[in-house]
């Protein structure tokens, strides 16, 4: 069954309505011949990845020679090269998958997507180098945090192995194919490796080798992944564009915006989808938040998205949205079907407080509490649009990020921005480069300086 898409309550009798949508019809039909060209061009990078069976062979075969292998499997990684695999992790593992793994026999997946130094090292003090595959994932191959990490890895295996050359054969090295200074080394080290396209960024590669190696690790069927996600880029890219999910997705962010509409919340009702809204957050912002449109003029665009969960959310962020500012467009994202479901039982007590439970479950409440959310928003003039799985599993999340994927490059163009690149992210790498001592960046070093003002401190 294919994701359902509900943009009903997107409209606001008097203030946004479907001729609004309409009237965007002309520029939609651009935005699809645009995308259709760059991907004939090789420009949409993301939208290769379905068809691209040498790649999927290729991360199954490796991902096979090395399952069953390790106790512990720990992904290096930040951003895009992270977030894809925590997502997949989080929708398709068991709950407890890392408690439960050591007494069934299975592997413990571990994402270091950051680099306070506590938990790296807690980390460090829990693994077994013997036991323990690493999957160093950085496009550039020069990601500071990446890199570092690596580093402390590296040494750690390399002293309690024994040598150099039995460290090399528990790590995995998925960087540019060609250039960067990871990929150096496993030309000169003979480290496993897999390439990150060319053609596709950090935040757009969760169904390249970045996020399908370690999915395949840990068992989940990443052909049915690419299976659902070309299933979402034939809906998007053909046929009518107004009867496009991704190409309207794209419009009413876009209308929303401009009417002052300028947050974007994603809020899944399933704990097991909210670290896809954490993904998502950074494939829009990323995306979308440019100083610059494609003509070189300065714009200062983009919405900013939000994640929160439902229901938790709705008890601490629920009474903003309803009654604070008209600065939102809400995406909903609920599943038709749990895997597991929990039947209330009879209370033993005749409060109706109590009572009315009896004959319903856990997930009907659940659903409810989406479906009345929903409703409360949009009653009050709070676009709102439900993206409903089927149920969670590879397909439907294939699906989904492409969706999300294909909808983010068309609302770059319809913004007038570059979807694809990042300069504010790259100054600051720059930056800390040169505050870090690396040679090359001085200059960068001498402009921002350290701390020379002494700080405010709060007495006592």
């Amino acid at each position: 069954m294919a994701i359902q898409f509900d943009y009903t309550r997107a409209f606001i009798k008097g203030a946004f309505e479907r001729k609004h949508l309409t009237a965007l019809g002309g520029a939609l039909k651009t935005v699809q011949k645009d995308l259709q060209r760059e991907r004939k061009a090789g420009q949409l990078g993301f939208a290769d990845l379905p068809g691209d069976r040498a790649m999927l062979r290729e991360v199954q075969s490796l991902a096979k020679s090395y399952r069953g292998r390790f106790d512990h499997v720990v992904v290096l990684g930040i951003g895009g090269s992270a977030l894809g695999f925590i997502a997949l992790k989080d929708a398709l593992l068991h709950p407890l998958h890392n408690q439960i793994a050591a007494p069934e026999g299975c592997t413990e997946f571990y994402v270091l997507d950051n680099i306070d130094p506590e938990p790296i090292a807690a980390l460090l003090n829990w693994i077994d180098p013997r036991r323990t595959l690493v999957n160093v994932v950085t496009k550039s191959g020069s990601t500071a945090e990446t890199v570092g990490q690596f580093l402390i890895f590296y040494e750690l295996f390399a002293r309690k192995l024994g040598s150099r050359r039995k460290a090399n054969e528990h790590f995995v090295i998925t960087t540019d194919p060609e250039n960067g200074p990871l990929r150096k080394l496993v030309q000169k080290e003979g480290f496993a490796s897999l390439p990150v396209p060319r053609n596709v960024g950090g935040r757009f590669s969760v169904l390249s080798p970045v996020g399908l190696f370690p999915a395949a690790l840990a068992g989940i069927r990443v052909d049915r992944l690419l299976d659902g996600a070309g299933q979402a880029l034939e809906a998007g890219l053909d046929g009518s564009p107004v009867a496009s999910p991704s190409l309207v997705g794209a419009a009413l962010h876009y209308l929303h915006y401009e009417q002052g509409r300028r947050i974007a919340v994603m809020m899944p009702y399933s704990n097991a989808l909210f670290r896809t809204a954490d993904w998502f957050r950074q494939l829009w912002a990323e995306s979308l938040g440019k100083a610059d449109g494609l003509g070189g003029e300065r714009v200062n665009v983009g919405p900013t998205p939000l994640a929160a969960l439902g229901a938790t959310d709705q008890h601490s962020q629920v009474q903003l949205y309803v009654e604070g500012p008209d600065d939102k467009i809400f995406t909903f994202l609920r599943v038709d079907k749990p895997r597991h479901d929990l039947r209330y039982p009879k209370s033993a007590w005749d409060d109706a407080a109590f009572t009315y439970f009896r004959g319903h479950t856990m997930f009907e409440l659940l659903d409810a509490e989406a479906e009345a959310t929903c409703f409360a928003l949009a009653e009050v003039g709070r676009p709102c649009v439900t993206i409903s799985l089927p149920r969670i599993d590879e397909e439907s999340l294939g699906r989904l990020f492409m969706h999300l994927q294909l909808q983010t490059a068309a609302a770059g163009l319809l913004f007038g921005v570059n979807a694809f690149d990042q300069p504010g992210v790259e100054a600051g790498k720059r930056y800390a480069f040169g505050l870090m001592g690396r040679p090359g960046y001085e200059k960068e070093a001498a402009k921002v300086g350290r701390r020379t003002s002494r700080p405010f401190v709060l007495p006592g």
